[in-house]
């Protein structure tokens, strides 16, 4: 997908625009998602810093509680900048201002054993801070871009430009932290490179900040503009919807292929970091035979078709590693993991296409209408997702040590993949058929 999505920004001539607006724009959606997955992915390692007290799968829940009321605090900026800091043209530099502030905060947060009983409390503060100014510099990116780039065709580049921003800002964090934890390294150790990756975080704000106050102070926002998210919401709700419903399935795979199986193999199978970096070389690979088993068949079979097709053959193969227990042993576990990879690389490689090859919104609504479901997607699905898969491991380990619940990640599948097959089914009018192999914007 991040190749896919850097092929269709290249094709459309979009980095001929001004690099200022694009390093502008990448740096603030990077920084969204690096600091993102660094948070849901490898907070864990640090419980001994801040709930040295509790035990791994109390920590697990407690910091998925965060999560979710962190990503309720990035909805939160985005509607306060939306409908309030718009009007003040001098507060346009506060939420990168805050998001730097906390950010150099926590990257010398000493943790509980400096702090005592209050460290959580400003742990959390300087999360939600660095939340809801991430989320209002969201929404200030989107008005920019929808104000002053004119051509509907380059404001559909720069969507795909946004995505690709997020997917490099994803596949940095992870491809750093794995490689930290397969070294083995101490707790001490791992604080040093969380400061220097959150210090990294703030420079980056700090180049935005300097990047909108030197060149950015000539582009405006129009009357259109001010309005154009609640517009959007209101009058488009069913299709953003809609939308999120086919895209949540891919995104819901990277979850827990990237983010959570691995927490799965150390923490219930109790394997070693090296062989769980061999795992996901092996789905890394699964998901590449599966994106080009999906572009060659998808040039026989019409995308639309094929979406549907490889949706029942998800289900029916989640069915079956359900009804054999496949949670049961290591081997067969692993076996499920792979197969899901292939999943994962199908679905990253046709939800796009799929998404792109649809007449849904208004062509002045349609970058902001995009972003506003892909939104929703990743900070309310996917923080409810998180929370629940961590709350049945959680309350399975507090009230049983027997009976595993590694088999949830099969069940959220099963449910998601036919929310996604429904909600494809919902988009079929707006799909334009003669869309097979080609992009248009």
């Amino acid at each position: 997908m991040l190749s896919l999505n850097f092929n269709l920004v290249r094709r459309s001539g979009l980095l001929k625009l001004d690099k200022i607006i694009l390093l502008y724009v990448f740096a603030i959606f990077f920084v969204d998602f690096y600091d993102t997955t660094l948070y849901i992915g490898y907070s864990i390692y640090l419980r001994g810093l801040i709930f040295p007290t509790s035990d791994v799968f109390e920590a697990i829940i407690k910091f998925a509680a965060i999560f979710v009321l962190v990503q309720s605090f990035k909805i939160s900026g985005f509607i306060m900048y939306s409908y309030i800091m718009h009007y003040q043209r001098k507060l346009t530099y506060l939420p990168l201002l805050i998001f730097f502030i906390s950010s150099i905060g926590l990257a010398f947060f000493w943790g509980f054993g400096f702090i005592g009983k209050y460290a959580i409390h400003i742990f959390l503060l300087l999360r939600l801070c660095q939340a809801f100014a991430i989320g209002a510099e969201i929404c200030s990116a989107l008005k920019i871009i929808n104000s002053n780039i004119i051509d509907e065709r380059t404001k559909m580049a720069m969507y795909y430009f946004i995505l690709f921003a997020g997917e490099c800002g994803i596949l940095v964090s992870v491809f750093i932290n794995r490689m930290l934890l397969s070294h083995g390294i101490t707790l001490l150790q791992f604080m040093s490179d969380w400061k220097f990756q959150l210090v990294f975080s703030a420079l980056l704000a700090l180049l935005a900040i300097s990047v909108k106050l030197k060149y950015l102070n000539q582009y405006t926002y129009n009357t259109f503009s001010k309005k154009v998210f609640a517009f959007t919401v209101i009058r488009y709700w069913k299709l953003i919807l809609i939308r999120a419903g086919v895209s949540f399935y891919s995104f819901l795979l990277i979850l827990i292929v990237v983010i959570r199986i691995p927490y799965i193999l150390e923490y219930e199978y109790k394997l070693s970091h090296e062989t769980i970096n061999h795992d996901l070389l092996l789905v890394t690979l699964m998901g590449f035979i599966g994106a080009n088993v999906a572009y060659i068949a998808s040039k026989y079979i019409e995308n639309f078709s094929l979406m549907l097709f490889f949706y029942v053959l998800s289900m029916i193969a989640n069915c079956y590693f359900y009804q054999v227990k496949a949670f049961e042993n290591t081997y067969s576990y692993v076996t499920w993991i792979l197969i899901t990879g292939f999943f994962y690389g199908v679905f990253l490689r046709m939800t796009p296409h799929i998404l792109n090859s649809v007449t849904d919104f208004n062509s002045k609504n349609r970058l902001i209408g995009r972003y506003i479901s892909y939104f929703f997607v990743y900070t309310v699905c996917s923080s409810i997702v998180i929370f629940c898969l961590d709350f049945m491991h959680y309350a399975n380990h507090a009230l049983s040590n027997d009976k595993k619940l590694a088999d949830v990640p099969i069940l959220f599948i099963l449910l998601c993949s036919s929310i996604g097959f429904l909600a494809l089914l919902a988009y079929k009018p707006y799909y334009k058929k003669n869309y097979n192999r080609q992009w248009v914007f």
